[in-house]
């Protein structure tokens, strides 16, 4: 090996060390800040570690059963990790419901004739496609303007309620403390309403 070769090999185990510390101090700063949250709340946190089992954080919040985890999507070579909240509720009424930012996914399930639920806000209704079952439910459900304004205060949201559970999908590891609690608000606020219909 000449003298060029050995810089090059030195360069790449530098840049492969480089790689490896930033995400090691970007997985201990979201770990951190998930077990602050869980301090704070009276959650559990669960580090995981680093050979795959991811973190998460559990408990109750506001008298329902909560977990935040991440998990994986794989579709051919490529890998994408998500953030969830599942929050459970006692939904006697089996109302179904999905609420999700409006973009070209919502486009092309409309076109495919998908059924959109107005809820009468303009805003609501032009930052959000939402469906659900029953029609009636999800528009008493919706409006509380407490909640509604939640709503339009988030950034991108995608919300399933379906059976006894509300869950809240994003794409990325969500490591923000102040986004994760309104998340958590937001949620608990979904779980009462849903438990207030009659």
């Amino acid at each position: 090996m000449d003298s060029g070769e050995i810089s090059i090999f030195v360069i790449l185990i530098g840049l492969v060390a480089v790689i490896v510390a930033v995400n090691f101090f970007n997985s201990w700063a979201r770990r951190a800040a998930w077990d602050e949250l869980a301090f704070q709340n009276g959650l559990i946190f669960e580090p995981g570690n680093y050979w795959g089992k991811s973190p998460s954080l559990s408990g109750v919040y506001r008298g329902h059963s909560l977990l935040l985890d991440t998990f994986t999507r794989r579709s051919g070579n490529s890998r994408t990790t998500y953030t969830r909240i599942v929050l459970d509720v006692n939904n006697h009424t089996e109302l179904r419901l999905s609420i999700s930012g409006e973009g070209v996914g919502s486009k092309l399930k409309k076109m495919l004739g998908a059924k959109e639920i107005l809820v009468g806000d303009e805003a609501i209704d032009a930052k959000f496609f939402i469906q659900g079952n029953p029609e009636m439910a999800v528009q008493r459900l919706l409006s509380n303007t407490g909640l509604r304004q939640k709503l339009l205060d988030s950034h991108s949201l995608h919300v399933e309620l379906t059976g006894q559970r509300i869950v809240y999908e994003k794409r990325g590891f969500e490591a923000n403390p102040e986004n994760l609690l309104y998340l958590f608000d937001l949620l608990g606020d979904i779980g009462m309403g849903v438990e207030r219909i009659e």
